[in-house]
């Protein structure tokens, strides 16, 4: 249930076209990733978080922690966000919505479809996520359970080489499902 909150509370605060699934719950679109961090260099046109850098461009909106529209050179080093991104034709992420928040949790979020699974490891919108002893699994018993093409979120820190692990995995929508109204697991 809490990551249903997570996903909807994301979607209304970046007003993400989404699908719902037959009992209402509203979900991400396939290609939007959202991430929650803490900011660690920032330039012209990227920002970084713990070593993976990200792309901006003039369209991408900033929001300060009070929600109100901002300028990028706002944004500074050492701030928490919550951000939605886009996956590039070239593999790049590009920030489309950017918010700085007052949490300082460092685990982040990413919601979408999964591309490749296996049992140590889960690929959603080309991000890999290791799998390890501690993972959580939220609506099903373990990573044999996924299919590609499958929505799912998964949340867990970033290591200093930019190495993500997935702490809890959730999904999010039936296979078959997948950008269409359908049932959803919880």
């Amino acid at each position: 249930m809490r990551s249903y909150v997570v996903m909807l509370a994301i979607a209304i605060l970046f007003g993400i076209s989404a699908c719902t699934t037959s009992n209402g719950t509203t979900l991400f679109p396939s290609s939007t990733l959202a991430f929650r961090g803490t900011v660690s260099a920032i330039s012209s046109d990227t920002l970084v978080l713990n070593n993976k850098v990200f792309l901006t461009s003039p369209g991408t909106q900033y929001f300060n922690n009070e929600n109100q529209t901002t300028a990028a050179s706002a944004i500074k080093v050492g701030d928490y966000a919550l951000f939605d991104a886009v996956r590039q034709d070239n593999g790049s992420l590009l920030i489309t919505k950017f918010q700085v928040l007052d949490d300082t949790s460092e685990d982040l979020e990413a919601a979408g479809t999964i591309t490749a699974v296996n049992p140590t490891s889960i690929t959603i919108n080309g991000i890999n996520w290791a799998i390890n002893g501690s993972t959580e699994f939220d609506g099903f018993s373990s990573p044999t359970s996924l299919v590609v093409g499958q929505m799912a979120q998964v949340e867990g820190p970033m290591d200093s080489n930019g190495n993500f692990t997935a702490s809890e995995i959730t999904t999010a929508v039936e296979s078959t499902d997948v950008g269409h109204a359908g049932g959803s697991e919880g």
